[in-house]
């Protein structure tokens, strides 16, 4: 059963292999006859007898197509290769076909020799072994619904549109009856105190009116405080001198007036006569001895 199963597979992916040798022989006809497109190319055999619907056909009886062989690492130096490239990977011997883009590439196996080898089959085996392919079967039945997926974000908002032409005014109602006066409400709270509004301009003075009669004359008023002493006036003019009056009696002496300042020297009087001598003092101490004078002359 497992052979049967590999021998389907390496059949399948040998078809796949012929496939992809198509898109190869594309790109190869383009690469040689780039200044015509719509040429066709035969290698080998009768060069005059191609099908119609080849661009590029291989003819032989003793030779083979060989494509390009290399390893894991010259496969992984190829910058950029396009999906469905195909090469020959001697380490893992087997044909490889790039199933992912070019930015990104994902090299598949399309028929592991290594694997037929050790079943004891070669491809040559497995094409003899599989029929032609069935009838397509059957759609098979939907699967379930999968999960809702997460709500997206929100686009963003779209520009206004025009605005529209304003309706025409319908006609005023009528009056309705005016209801009844609802009961006062509660006296509400006293609001806070606005501020002062600025003083208006002043008015001009109106005309001054009639004069009153006069009013009963009012009580006494109570009298007020003592005001402050004035300051005192100027001195008035003196005023012409009285009679002589009569002398008083003397009064008390006052009192010993102090003694004023010493009043300038005044001159020298005459010399006085000489008085009498007065009384001998006291000796005085005896003074030192004179120095001895020279001899006199003998």
């Amino acid at each position: 059963m497992i052979a049967g199963l590999y021998v389907l597979n390496g059949h399948t992916r040998a078809r796949r292999l012929f496939n992809y040798l198509i898109k190869v022989s594309f790109v190869l006809a383009v690469i040689l006859f780039s200044t015509d497109l719509s040429a066709q190319l035969k290698l080998g055999g009768d060069p005059n007898t191609i099908d119609d619907g080849s661009i590029l056909e291989l003819e032989s009886t003793n030779q083979g197509f060989v494509m390009t062989r290399m390893t894991t690492a010259e496969r992984n130096t190829i910058p950029t290769p396009l999906t469905g490239m195909i090469i020959f990977n001697t380490e893992e011997n087997c044909v490889q076909v790039n199933l992912g883009p070019p930015e990104n590439p994902f090299w598949e196996c399309l028929v592991d020799f290594s694997l037929l080898q050790s079943l004891g089959l070669d491809s040559l085996s497995i094409i003899e072994l599989v029929g032609p392919a069935g009838p397509q079967g059957a759609t098979g039945p939907a699967g379930p619904q999968g999960a809702q997926g997460a709500t997206g974000p929100a686009g963003p908002a779209g520009p206004a549109g025009p605005n529209g032409n304003d309706g025409s005014v319908g006609p005023a109602g009528a009056q309705g009856a005016t209801g009844p006066a609802g009961p006062a409400g509660p006296q509400g709270a006293t609001g806070a105190t606005g501020a002062t509004g600025s003083a208006g301009a002043q008015g001009s003075a109106g005309a001054d009116g009639a004069q009153g009669p006069a009013g009963p004359q009012g009580a006494t008023g109570a009298a007020g405080p003592q005001g402050a002493t004035g300051a005192a006036g100027p001195a008035g003019p003196v005023g012409p001198a009285g009679p002589n009056g009569n002398d008083g009696s003397v009064g008390p002496a006052g009192p010993q007036g102090a003694t004023g300042p010493a009043g300038a020297q005044g001159p020298a009087g005459p010399q006085g006569a000489t008085g009498a001598a007065g009384p001998a003092g006291p000796a005085g101490p005896n003074g030192n001895d004179g120095s001895v004078g020279p001899a006199g002359p003998q």
